[in-house]
């Protein structure tokens, strides 16, 4: 299933009260803790768009806000503030998360979409993100098309292979 609200509300109610997933074997198990990560990945693509939102994007798709001259893609530091406010984290940190949720917006849709259905961990995406960073826009468009190919391929393979699998 696509990570949603709605499979999020299924999880919790196989956990059961104390979170224990009665009937629940090892394989089911491992199924279910694959669809938390999933729901995980959805989560953080949702909390990344409302970050993108917050930098008040104008009609050519950059930052309305300025940080500092030398940073014409830059936005207020004011909004780092506000977010590491609502996060409880650091302004640099905030800052950082933003980039990243700019980045996923602008640079790598694709990435975003492969966070947003599951498919990528945050973790993996800031990877993808900071190893992208030197690379021009279409250099970086090459590499995200390449990475969206092959992790498109490899779902194929694994829906395909799982269709054999039986469990009793």
């Amino acid at each position: 299933a696509a990570p949603s609200a709605a499979l999020a509300a299924a999880l919790e109610a196989a956990a059961g009260p104390d979170g224990l997933y009665p009937g629940a074997d090892t394989d089911a198990l491992v199924g279910i803790a694959r669809q938390w990560a999933a729901v995980e990945s959805w989560a953080a693509a949702g909390l990344l768009g409302t970050l993108r939102a917050m930098t008040r994007e104008d009609s050519e798709g950059t930052p309305l806000l300025r940080r500092r001259a030398d940073l014409p893609d830059g936005w207020d530091d004011s909004l780092n503030y506000e977010i590491s406010g609502a996060l409880a984290m650091g302004p640099v940190s905030a800052g950082n998360l933003a980039a990243l949720a700019w980045t996923l917006g602008t640079r790598l849709p694709g990435i975003g979409r492969l966070l947003a259905d599951g498919t990528l961990t945050k973790a993996k995406v800031k990877l993808i993100s900071q190893v992208f960073d030197p690379l021009d826009d279409g250099e970086a468009a090459r590499a995200e098309a390449l990475i969206v190919s092959e992790v498109a391929g490899d779902r194929k393979s694994t829906r395909l292979n799982s269709s054999h699998i039986t469990t009793s």
